[in-house]
């Protein structure tokens, strides 16, 4: 199971257009490393900063916020290892680089699909009983 997470999320990513590695490459290796319910909280903390940022588009309000959003990022990317921690770490820098440029509304969509893929796991991980692979590899 922990080779069909790691594959879901970065045919996902990939789909998503966040990375643009081959499907071999990104799902060469990979695994949960937590209960998927870290995973359903960290979507919904994304969620909320979220929320926050878009309805505060400066940089002093979002000052505040990346950091938090930075160590949501950062925790579950610690869920997943190899590849898939890659691709979230990745996810973090882009937002992090849409923030240093004063971009809001790229910062924004790329919180948007990172919620989006962290969903879209969490809801095939419940939905198929853990066994996501006949759905999304």
């Amino acid at each position: 199971m922990r080779l069909q997470i790691s594959a879901a999320l970065a045919a996902l990513l990939i789909s998503l257009g966040l990375v643009t590695l081959t499907p071999t490459a990104a799902t060469a290796s990979g695994g949960l490393q937590c209960n998927i319910g870290a995973v359903d909280s960290a979507a919904s903390s994304l969620q909320s900063s979220r929320t926050y940022l878009n309805a505060h588009r400066s940089t002093s309000s979002w000052k505040r916020y990346v950091p938090r959003v930075s160590d949501t990022y950062t925790n579950v990317a610690g869920c997943f290892t190899g590849s898939a921690h890659t691709l979230l770490l990745q996810s973090l820098d882009a937002f992090l680089g849409h923030y240093r440029a004063k971009h809001w509304s790229k910062g924004i969509a790329q919180l948007d699909a990172t919620i989006k893929v962290l969903r879209k796991i969490v809801n095939a991980y419940y939905d198929s009983d853990g066994d996501i692979c006949p759905t999304y590899c």
